[in-house]
């Protein structure tokens, strides 16, 4: 069975208790919100890895004349994001994989968030890789997800649950991106780190 159809999976089974359970691990998303950058013109936003539109409903209010495209594998937890942006909503909502989206896709985007998506991504650091290349000159990259830990049996168990720590995900990527924001915090008191990074492509 590929990584996709796993994922795929993991999240038909996850998809009806993921609201009420993620709160309690997946920190950092409101944050993240705070470091993302004005526009003078409306933007093109895409949330990778959208789910259940926990980022993507509070991008739209962020940016309420912008254009926000949320992408996701599993259509399970779009059925539940579409729900929830209800009917009159402007987010379109795609099953999609970011790669395919990118090589599809004919809009050029101004924002791309990922938010606790890229580890759970086959080769995390290279699909980054991937978008920061794919990405205009000017456009931000925002990141808010696990860094790492220091336990080997979490590391194990996360691991069973298709989540691969990466902290290289956070490492510097002068002279192609500009750094905006960097930072690496504690989770319970250290049991994990987790990490936000802005960037802009030059």
């Amino acid at each position: 069975m590929t990584a996709k159809h796993l994922i795929k999976n993991y999240y038909h089974k996850h998809a009806p208790v993921y609201d009420i359970t993620r709160w309690l691990f997946l920190f950092g998303r409101s944050a993240l919100l705070r470091h993302l950058p004005h526009f003078s013109m409306p933007p093109a936003v895409i949330d990778v890895g959208c789910g259940t539109g926990t980022m993507t409903l509070p991008l739209t209010k962020l940016y309420p004349k912008g254009m926000v495209t949320g992408i996701d594998l599993s259509d399970h937890m779009l059925r539940l994001a579409r729900r929830k942006s209800g009917p009159d909503s402007s987010i379109r909502f795609l099953n999609s994989d970011i790669d395919t989206f990118l090589e599809q896709s004919d809009t050029t985007f101004d924002l791309v968030v990922c938010s606790y998506s890229l580890t759970m991504m086959e080769y995390p650091e290279k699909r980054l890789d991937q978008i920061i290349e794919q990405a205009s000159a000017g456009t931000f990259i925002a990141i808010v997800d696990f860094h790492d830990t220091r336990f080997p049996l979490f590391r194990a168990w996360m691991k069973r649950n298709l989540m691969t720590f990466t902290p290289s995900i956070f490492k510097n990527r002068e002279p192609e991106c500009t750094t905006l924001h960097h930072s690496v915090h504690l989770a319970y008191g250290g049991w994990w780190t987790y990490g936000m990074l802005v960037l802009q492509k030059r």
